[in-house]
């Protein structure tokens, strides 16, 4: 009978805001009411929704468990909130996890992309992701 430990690593992401976001609501009733959905490997957790805005604030914290920052990612998911339809994705962005500090900050301005195979920009999503604890995985300190 063997046990396996499973290390497992902790990311914090602060949300901070957007700039520029693409006004999808253009023809229909004001502007883009925009909310970001943040994944890391199958964990969603989302910000609110700022009513109105291309230039959102949100300041919002999250934290994850990572498996293993060598090979993960993190998902950057731009909405647009609707009361009367389906919501509507704006943009989206990802980060590799392996080129994290641990215990540093890094601060993030992130070209958010439309989806499909025009890929065109869509304003910028600034964040910041902190290794709170990487220990057992990055070798070196890293």
């Amino acid at each position: 009978f063997f046990s396996t430990v499973c290390a497992m690593g902790l990311l914090k992401v602060d949300v901070v805001s957007g700039s520029g976001i693409a006004d999808i609501d253009r023809g229909f009733a004001g502007k883009s009411d925009p909310y970001v959905v943040v994944v890391v490997e199958g964990q969603t957790q989302k910000t609110r929704t700022i009513s109105e805005s291309l230039n959102p604030v949100w300041e919002e914290s999250f934290e994850f468990t990572v498996n293993n920052p060598e090979t993960e990612s993190i998902n950057f998911l731009c909405w647009d909130g609707e009361s009367h339809r389906t919501d509507s994705i704006i943009a989206c962005a990802t980060v590799s996890l392996n080129s994290l500090k641990q215990g540093e900050e890094q601060r993030m301005d992130l070209k958010l992309l439309r989806p499909g195979p025009e890929g065109c920009g869509s304003g910028t999503l600034t964040v910041n992701l902190t290794a709170v604890d990487f220990s057992g995985f990055l070798a070196g300190g890293k």
